[in-house]
């Protein structure tokens, strides 16, 4: 079992806010986390989603009868029609803790239910396990980037922090069950039945789609193309699917938390950068199964290594601003001139830029997306990062720094 850090900001906001609303892709572990914490309903099950369905309000007013806060309720996208009653339920008594509510979906895309829950609820996010949960580690690299001063500290000489062992766990992804199999086929098995069952169950729920093929064959192109700013045009020429359709199939991936859209950072001083997000599949695992990327093959390419390693770093990035203090906003930059930063943390005070290189080795070279990012925000107080896949942290200059990757997870040591 491993230690959830979002579990003490479930506590936290149970002790202030009447209802807590945990979203996550299915299987990351929302079950395990909640299903303790009061008077647990899963709206998987036929019979509790046929007495939810029939009668909202009545299904709620007999658990409510029962005075057993929180009121849990798992996978409650599968009925919309209870939010309006959770909401006349609240209204009468605004006490804090008195639902939780999870869900496979963003729900607050469906229609009616930010109008209904607005000022009543939190939403946190649950994302696959972190390394650092994997690790049992506290460290939130995040944090530390956007403190007043920075010294990187590299991981301690017994971390594993080269490439292999980094593009394994890239590979690995961060999913609880392919994570507990030590067989990369039986991974590979898990990661074939998820996404059949994501695509002939959870989205077909959400709303029908005409063709599921397509839709299997849009995931595994996106996950040829993660961590790239996706040309959604082309996509839609090169696997025949309308434009229109593709673009609904693309936020029906993006309601299901399998996609993530990364959207570009930009200033009044930055009128010549792209605008396009960039598309990340979620966890780097998944995207590995759904592109064939194997340790023995592909992923010895280095444009495809460095793909899957980019979208390994990104996702651990968002698992930590889930759960820091300082949570930052998450952007990527490039500019018409093809300069580019992977990930920009905006902190309202600061700007950090991260590059990401799959190399164990950093070099003066990979600053240069950086130093012009630096140029943009100025005056603003700016933090450049090269996170590789080596062991030993270094500075290049004035709040320039490389960071080993496995700073992410890793407590550090003394810096060599």
């Amino acid at each position: 079992m491993y230690r959830r850090l979002l579990a003490s900001r479930i506590r936290e906001a149970l002790d202030d806010t009447p209802v807590v609303m945990l979203i996550g892709a299915r299987q990351t572990g929302k079950t395990t986390l909640v299903r303790d914490m009061g008077l647990y309903r899963n709206l998987d099950d036929p019979l509790t989603l046929a007495s939810a369905s029939s009668d909202p309000v009545g299904f709620l007013a007999s658990l409510v009868h029962l005075n057993r806060a929180p009121i849990v309720l798992d996978e409650v996208q599968h009925v919309p029609e209870l939010f309006p009653a959770i909401k006349m339920i609240v209204d009468a008594d605004r006490t804090p803790g008195r639902f939780v509510l999870t869900g496979s979906a963003q729900v607050l895309l469906l229609p009616g239910v930010s109008e209904s829950l607005a000022g009543r609820m939190e939403v946190l996010r649950l994302w696959p396990l972190s390394q650092a949960e994997i690790a049992g580690s506290g460290v939130n690299l995040v944090d530390a980037l956007g403190g007043d001063s920075f010294e990187p500290l590299p991981p301690g000489p017994e971390a594993r922090v080269g490439f292999e062992d980094i593009l394994l766990r890239a590979l690995i992804g961060g999913y609880p069950d392919p994570v507990a199999r030590t067989s990369s086929r039986r991974r590979g098995a898990w990661f074939d039945a998820y996404v059949t069952t994501m695509l002939q169950r959870d989205i077909q729920a959400l709303a029908s789609i005409g063709s599921i093929s397509a839709m299997a064959q849009l995931l595994a192109m996106l996950a040829s193309l993660t961590a790239t700013a996706v040309n959604v045009a082309s996509v839609s020429r090169d696997l025949g699917v309308p434009y229109t359709t593709l673009q609904r199939y693309l936020a029906l991936l993006q309601m299901t938390m399998l996609v993530e859209a990364i959207p570009a950072w930009s200033s009044s001083a930055a009128h010549q950068s792209a605008r396009a997000p960039k598309l990340v599949l979620t966890d780097s695992g998944l995207a590995a199964r759904l592109a064939r990327i194997g340790i023995s093959g592909s992923a010895r390419d280095t444009v495809v290594a460095g793909r899957l390693i980019e979208t390994f770093v990104i996702t651990e990035i968002l698992k930590l601003v889930g759960t820091s203090d300082t949570q930052p906003h998450v952007f990527h930059w490039r500019s018409h001139r093809r300069r580019e930063v992977d990930v920009v943390l905006d902190y309202g005070d600061r700007i950090v830029g991260i590059e990401i290189k799959s190399s164990g080795s950093a070099r003066s070279d990979d600053l240069a997306g950086l130093q012009c990012l630096r140029e943009l925000v100025t005056p603003r107080p700016f933090r450049g990062i090269v996170a590789y896949a080596g062991d030993r942290a270094a500075a290049f200059g004035p709040d320039l720094w490389a960071v080993p990757i496995a700073s992410l997870w890793e407590p550090g040591q003394t810096i060599q």
